[in-house]
């Protein structure tokens, strides 16, 4: 027959800090593993552009590819940016917030990217904020955030 000894309150148990340390490690990475990219981007408004010291004007390389437009508490929708010299066209994807659905060109000028809609208007006005994010704001005032 075993017996199993009974350890006293004095005895370290390994599994316990094991058991401990596992939860603290869960607990601080949740957020981070099963937050969605919109999550990610709408959990808040943007920082606004003046106090980013860094905010500039991206190069027209920087804006070809497949970005995430997001209007804080509007939603949000995907957006392929065509290349061009200092200018390009703009095919959003469906459900795009506001009047982004109708974005067709994008124009690189000294204050930052200008997005337009089919008839020329001005939809928003955007600035570097860092690598793979612009932000920005709408002719009405509206905050708007471009990500890859």
């Amino acid at each position: 027959m075993t017996v199993c000894a009974r350890p006293n309150a004095a005895s370290p148990r390994p599994w316990w800090f094991a058991a401990l340390g596992a939860a603290l490690w869960l607990s601080g990475c949740g957020d981070t593993v099963n937050s969605s990219l919109f999550d990610k981007l709408a959990a808040g408004p943007p920082v606004p552009m003046a106090a980013r010291a860094t905010a500039s004007a991206p190069k027209a390389s920087d804006m070809v590819g497949r970005w995430v437009l997001t209007m804080p508490g509007t939603g949000s929708c995907a957006m392929s940016f065509m290349s061009g010299p200092t200018e390009g066209a703009v095919a959003p994807e469906g459900g795009c917030p506001g009047r982004f659905l109708t974005s067709r060109r994008w124009h690189v000028e000294a204050a930052g990217v200008v997005i337009r809609d089919q008839n020329g208007a001005r939809l928003a006005q955007l600035r570097m904020a860092e690598p793979g994010r612009l932000e920005g704001q709408t002719q009405d005032g509206e905050q708007v955030l471009l990500a890859r």
